[in-house]
């Protein structure tokens, strides 16, 4: 019986390599297809300052601390909470707690930010994408199970970050990325080549090539947000020591997968409130 699930495993990981290589190689011709010359086309990221008002990050914040320590989410809105303290799907990110589906909860915010969200996407991209999901994350202090630099697959995969909390310094643990990653092609290679023949069930590490010595950190008062391209190689600053770091994720996609449930973590999903601090 071990011998056959041992098996299977592998075969699994075979699929997973062959699939993101396939997404990997046909990644470039997507790009191609999207406007030149833009921050997001060279680096793979933009930088937008008071892109929310501190009025809507402290809401989002207040609904986020209400719906994990309080009351969760009720069935009807789609909102979930994942904690990945427990996790053993993954020894990373064990501080980091997320609402998902957040528009179930708040649906102004779609009326109010949808549109601007959108719009700068397709100023950058000149093309058009759907929003999947609104989340809310919390990052508390950690210096152990930061997850190091990653990818979030190899196809097409845009998010928005905002700041709901300001990042100020590296002990706030920003967002990095590795400028201009999202165009590599033969490094993710050779990671995903390296994840496989050394056993990582994650293909999407990049464990390999990368250094933070090459890294950019986005800091920022509240209400910043960057548009980033998942292909990037990135990850939070992992000397996170210093505040608690809030930050609204928006998940976009091409456009014709609009309507498409998501379900990104659900099965993380938490069944009672629990206390964060």
């Amino acid at each position: 019986m071990k011998k056959t699930l041992d098996t299977l495993y592998k075969e699994y990981r075979i699929v997973r390599f062959f699939r993101a290589m396939q997404q990997l190689f046909q990644f470039p011709f997507f790009l191609s297809r999207t406007q030149k010359g833009t921050p997001l086309y060279d680096k793979g990221f933009d930088i937008r300052q008071a892109f929310f008002s501190p009025e809507e990050c402290d809401r989002i914040v207040v609904d986020f601390d209400q719906a994990f320590q309080e009351r969760l989410p009720a069935p009807e809105t789609d909102a979930y909470i994942v904690s990945r303290k427990h996790s053993a799907i993954s020894q990373f990110d064990k501080n980091v707690f997320q609402l998902m589906n957040y528009q179930g909860i708040n649906p102004a915010l779609k009326e109010t930010c949808e549109a601007r969200i959108l719009e700068a996407f397709r100023e950058q991209l000149g093309l058009d994408l759907c929003v999947a999901s609104y989340t809310v994350q919390l990052d508390m202090p950690d210096t152990e199970t930061k997850r190091p630099f990653h990818v979030d697959g190899y196809g097409i995969n845009y998010k928005l970050f905002v700041y709901l909390s300001d990042v100020k310094e590296m002990a706030d643990g920003p967002y990095t990325v590795i400028p201009a990653s999202h165009r590599h092609i033969w490094r993710k290679w050779a990671n995903l080549f390296l994840n496989l023949v050394t056993g990582n069930s994650t293909s999407d590490d990049m464990r390999y090539l990368y250094k933070d010595g090459e890294s950019f950190s986005v800091l920022g008062d509240k209400g910043t947000a960057i548009l980033s391209c998942q292909s990037l190689a990135h990850k939070g600053w992992q000397d996170h020591t210093g505040r608690r770091r809030y930050v609204l994720v928006v998940y976009l996609r091409a456009a014709e997968r609009a309507g498409e449930r998501f379900v990104l973590g659900r099965e993380l999903a938490i069944t009672e409130p629990m206390k964060l601090y």
